[in-house]
């Protein structure tokens, strides 16, 4: 099967980027900021299929502006409360819509929360480099005894 070459490569080039990236706030920021508006534009079509344009530019402009605000002051809870203010904005956004409104809103928090913790604990931790990188180490190599184990074990794919 092609997936056991291609995964594998594909794989190894994307943590290269990654950990390259973790060894310095400003791309590792950068780095997030790309993720998170992947995510983003992922679980707003998932939540609506017609798609959610004004929410999603919402969720995408209010992460990556939380992200640089972080970056910018550190210690500052202003990440957090635009966080939360565009999850009031998605939510209310959503419901003049009749749309799926907690459903929306809740992608906002989803997304932004890990993202902004992430950046944090790259930037106020001691070695937060290096412990960013084994958390991606446990969470790579779990993934990758699942990809193994459920390819030799078989069965119906989720």
């Amino acid at each position: 099967n092609l997936d056991w070459i291609t995964r594998p490569v594909f794989g190894i080039a994307l943590a290269i980027v990654a950990i390259a990236a973790t060894f310095y706030a400003a791309s590792f920021a950068l780095l997030l900021a790309v993720l998170s508006v992947a995510a983003a534009r992922e679980w707003h079509r998932l939540v609506e299929k017609n798609g959610a344009a004004r929410e999603a530019w919402i969720t995408y402009i209010s992460v990556v502006v939380a992200l640089l605000l972080l970056v910018l002051r550190a210690q500052s809870p202003a990440p957090w409360i635009l966080l939360g203010v565009a999850t009031f904005l998605v939510f209310v956004s959503a419901s003049m819509r009749g749309a799926r409104a907690i459903w929306h809103a809740a992608g906002v928090a989803y997304i932004g929360a890990p993202a902004l913790t992430l950046l944090s604990l790259r930037s106020l931790a001691p070695h937060g480099a290096s412990v960013i990188i084994g958390l991606f180490l446990v969470v790579w190599a779990t993934d990758t005894v699942a990809l193994i184990s459920g390819n030799l074990i078989g069965g119906p794919r989720f």
